[in-house]
């Protein structure tokens, strides 16, 4: 009977020490998980900020893009602008014949003084591709009409080379004039509604010489380069 109870208190024992120590390990593994579990929300948290810093970055980086796609869009339509304004002003050839069509549209287009103005005699000589920065078409030609109308012309000429107007790069390199006196019939002064203006306006014949430019021929440039 001794030996029975001493064989059950130790059984007993048994079992509150096998209790403790699952307890025990039961205990350190729920810290240590908890620790665990704590670190991984951290770990987590951070991640979610980390990925929505990303995507803060992702759609910066769209926008910064999609702003540089547009500035490029209008900076080579710009440029593009540019370039056809300086290919009018400075074309690749001596291209007289839209020279002469520009010339002809100004005179044909253009609202002068009392007098119109004609073109008369265009004529163009021979380029001239030296030493000069630019290449230089020589050509001469003659206006008639009024004072106001040879200013305006000149006017013309002095503006030419804008890049707003497109107008082909000139200068003048000479100008010989010669007055006339209008006198008006009877029949021109019952068709103006000025008659009195027109019929005192002094005619002016303007013989000019000038330049039209354009650029130099690329094995012209060359050889100046060489040099």
């Amino acid at each position: 009977m001794t030996n029975q109870l001493v064989t059950k208190r130790k059984i007993q024992q048994g079992i509150m020490k096998y209790a403790l120590f699952t307890i025990a390990i039961v205990a350190i593994g729920g810290y240590f998980g908890f620790q665990h579990y704590n670190e991984y929300q951290a770990a987590s948290t951070a991640l979610s900020q980390e990925n929505l810093k990303l995507a803060e970055l992702k759609g910066a980086a769209d926008k910064i893009k999609k702003e540089y796609g547009e500035l490029k869009k209008d900076m080579d339509k710009a440029n593009s602008g540019v370039n056809e304004s300086i290919e009018k002003i400075l074309p690749a050839s001596e291209n007289f014949t839209d020279l002469a069509r520009d010339l002809d549209k100004y005179f044909l287009n253009t609202s002068f003084g009392v007098a119109p103005m004609f073109l008369s005699d265009l004529r163009f000589n021979a380029a001239r591709t030296g030493a000069e920065e630019f290449a230089t078409l020589p050509f001469s030609m003659n206006i008639s009409g009024d004072e106001v109308g040879l200013k305006q012309f000149l006017d013309f000429i002095e503006k030419s080379g804008d890049l707003n107007s497109r107008s082909r790069l000139l200068d003048i390199a000479s100008v010989t004039l010669s007055y006339q006196n209008r006198q008006a019939s009877t029949e021109e002064n019952a068709a103006t509604s000025t008659p009195t203006a027109l019929s005192a306006a002094k005619l002016i014949t303007a013989s000019i010489n000038l330049n039209a430019y354009f650029q130099k021929p690329l094995e012209n440039n060359s050889t100046a380069t060489n040099k």
